[in-house]
C-alpha cells in the first residue's frame, strides 16, 4: 500500500479489532488471531488506509475498497465473528 506504521502493537482491547493513533501506530486487538485470514487482512489493511486518512471519508474507504473489492463481506464476517466472541464470554 506504500505506506509504512511507526509501530505495530497488540492490545488488549474488547471492542475494536484494530486501531490507528495520530503518531501512526498500529494496535491489533489479540483476539483477532481467532477471525479468519479474509477478515484478519481486512483488518490490518483497514488500519494501513488510515496512514493516508485518518478518518472513514468517501477516501479512506475508496483506498480499502482498492485493496478489497469484497471489503464489506469481510467487515461482516468480522461483526458474525464479534458477536460468537461475545455470546462466549471472550470480550
Amino acid at each position: 500500500m506504500g505506506v509504512t506504521p511507526a509501530a505495530v502493537k497488540v492490545s488488549n482491547a474488547s471492542r475494536r479489532w484494530g486501531s490507528c493513533s495520530r503518531k501512526k501506530s498500529l494496535n491489533f486487538a489479540w483476539r483477532l488471531i481467532m477471525a479468519d485470514d479474509d477478515a484478519i487482512d481486512y483488518v490490518v489493511v483497514h488500519e494501513l488506509a488510515h496512514l493516508t486518512e485518518m478518518n472513514h471519508s468517501p477516501r479512506f474507504w475508496a483506498i480499502v475498497e482498492g485493496i478489497f473489492p469484497d471489503y464489506r463481506e469481510r467487515k461482516s464476517k468480522l461483526k458474525d465473528l464479534q458477536g460468537k466472541l461475545k455470546t462466549e464470554g471472550w470480550c
